[in-house]
């Protein structure tokens, strides 16, 4: 064999080995790939179930939110909300005019709901708010509901939300539980102002008894030097008892003197019949001559 032929030979071996094992590299990528590829693939076929459950979701949401504006209307929200009078229910937040607060064209001040929304925790509805004066960044709203002070003091400073509408579900049951309330509120204030009343008329009716009791037993309810009934009564019984044995007395007194008076009677006209009796002279009797 030709010299440069051997050369080639023993320089063909290397490549050959170079060969075989980037081969074997490249299918070893090639496998990587492959099984890239093919987790990929599953991959992209459970992201894309995913995906459309995703997406079915997102139509949902949006329907829902559909209806909610339908029902609630659009919201603003204020972060700095503050009671400035208890007794009329107002209150004043960072809402105005630049925040659309009024429609295009709407004269009139509108009535929106308010919910205290707090970071942490539950929101809380508060009630109806008519806008009573909107400026650009700020606005004063009052209580369209009954105000109560008691109510009132519950309410908290801070963030709040309001609410353009309310669904009638919701307002209807708390109309009802709102005059449920005043009307037991109502109830209450009346049979307190009865116990009230009740606790005066005792109180009188135990001054009439102290007052009756001293009339009849004396006391410091009746003037000085006046006694009371019972003793007056005791001190009258007393007193007709002794005029009673005075007269008593008096009576058999008054019995023996007729006694005594009537035997003197008789004694006179006993003694009358002793006496002798007187001579009639006829002579000197008128008439006697005639006879």
């Amino acid at each position: 064999m030709h010299v440069l032929g051997k050369v080639c030979t023993w320089l063909l071996f290397p490549l050959v080995i170079a060969g075989v094992v980037l081969a074997g590299q490249a299918i070893n990528v090639r496998n990587s790939w492959t099984e890239k590829a093919d987790k990929l693939r599953d991959e992209n076929t459970k992201r894309a179930a995913q995906i459309a459950e995703k997406e079915d979701k997102l139509y949902d949401l949006r329907d829902q939110r559909s209806m909610l504006e339908r029902s609630w209307g659009r919201f603003w929200t204020s972060d700095n909300v503050a009671v400035t009078d208890p007794q009329q229910g107002i209150i004043s937040t960072g809402i105005g005019t630049r925040a659309k607060l009024l429609l295009p064209g709407q004269q009139e001040l509108p009535i929106v709901y308010g919910f205290f929304t707090p970071d942490n925790g539950a929101g809380r509805y508060i009630g109806p708010f008519k806008v009573i004066d909107a400026r650009d960044d700020s606005s004063s709203m009052q209580l369209t509901k009954l105000v109560r002070p008691n109510d009132v003091a519950t309410w908290p400073n801070g963030k709040w939300r309001f609410w353009r509408f309310v669904p009638t579900e919701y307002t209807n049951r708390h109309d009802h539980l709102w005059n449920m309330l005043v009307s037991a509120e109502e109830d209450l204030s009346h049979v307190e102002d009865l116990k009230r009343q009740a606790t005066a008329l005792n109180e009188r009716a135990q001054e009439q008894i102290l007052e009756r009791v001293g009339e009849l037993e004396g006391g410091p309810q009746i003037p000085m030097g006046v006694k009371g009934l019972v003793e007056s009564l005791a001190t009258a019984e007393q007193e007709r008892d002794e005029q009673l044995l005075a007269v008593d007395q008096l009576r058999r007194k008054i019995h023996g003197s007729q006694e005594e008076l009537q035997g003197l009677i008789e004694e006179s006209r006993t003694l009358m019949q002793q006496l002798p009796k007187p001579y009639l002279d006829t002579a000197a009797t008128p008439g006697s001559e005639k006879n």
